[in-house]
């Protein structure tokens, strides 16, 4: 009996000296996964499946599309649809308008997730019937914002001939910043500009889009792969500089991909200004529907 006791106590100061458990006590691990914010996506399909991917003919069985929001925006879920297939499916659990935050790397809080869910009841088959890849994929559309900025500097018609002087002069075309989305935009124009007078025309300059996601936008009436709400604006007073239009019209499509807007300076206004030159920040903000979608399988076989 002494030698039990002994035994029982060299073993409790071994667990107490190394940290170690014992089998039936349970020691939860912290968490070290990173949050972050994706910069090519918004909401993404975690999983789509079905809980028994192989059933007789009859027999039920559950679907289930888990998706979160892991870009820069809030997302609105327009519809999950499950694959069309024979037999009676049910839903069960839907997303449909549901609003989904996006994550927050500072506080350590991931995006916000939904799970859409449904009832299946496979039909009699005589034969074997394999689902899979394209014919059997879950499909999500949700609503998206993009916002992005890019910075033109304008100068006078006299510091810009310093500048050439003294072979200052910027090249490159200024970057656009992005913020976390799948479509993104690129200012598509000169280094700087020459401030000229308010009787002058506009400056056209290209717009692009860039599908940058994992998806596609949703098509529109015509069938085009387009992003139809797109607004520019500018941080600059009309008095020295001056943007139009304030929109991209009806929008772009993926085919055309881009729009034009207008930039007219005045001359006379930054000349008188401390440095006789400005920088233009231009902010371009888009709403779209974005279609994300994922495959999986199912086998049913005869009874």
């Amino acid at each position: 009996m002494k030698r039990e006791i002994l035994a029982l106590l060299l073993v409790s100061l071994v667990v107490l000296v190394s940290g170690c458990t014992l089998p039936w006590e349970s020691k939860e691990q912290p968490t070290t996964t990173e949050i972050t914010q994706s910069a090519t996506d918004g909401v993404v399909i975690e999983s789509f499946g079905v809980r028994d991917p192989y059933i007789m003919g009859g027999e039920k069985t559950i679907f289930s599309v888990r998706v979160r929001n892991i870009g820069g925006a809030v997302a609105e879920i327009e519809s999950i649809h499950a694959p069309f297939i024979e037999g009676n499916l049910t839903p069960t659990a839907n997303c449909d308008k549901e609003t989904l935050k996006p994550p927050i790397p500072d506080k350590k809080k991931e995006g916000d997730v939904c799970e859409a869910t449904w009832n299946y009841t496979a039909p009699d088959v005589l034969t074997e019937q394999n689902y899979r890849g394209e014919e059997f994929k879950a499909t999500v559309k949700y609503n998206y914002t993009t916002k992005s900025k890019f910075i033109i500097p304008i100068y006078s018609k006299s510091k810009l001939n310093v500048l050439r002087r003294d072979g200052n002069l910027p090249s490159g075309t200024p970057s656009t910043e992005n913020s976390g989305a799948p479509i993104h935009f690129k200012y598509d124009g000169p280094a700087f500009f020459e401030a000229k007078k308010p009787s002058d025309p506009y400056t056209g300059i290209k717009l692009k889009v860039l599908n940058v996601g994992g998806g596609m936008p949703d098509t529109d009436e015509f069938g085009r792969k387009s992003i139809s709400s797109i607004k520019i604006n500018s941080n600059i007073n009309s008095k020295y500089a001056e943007i139009l239009p304030k929109d991209c019209g009806s929008g772009i499509t993926l085919d055309y991909g881009h729009c034009t807007f207008g930039i007219k300076t005045n001359d006379t206004g930054i000349e008188k200004l401390p440095n006789k030159e400005i920088s233009l920040v231009v902010i371009v903000e888009a709403e779209y529907p974005y279609v994300v979608d994922k495959p999986s399988s199912l086998t049913i076989r005869p009874k």
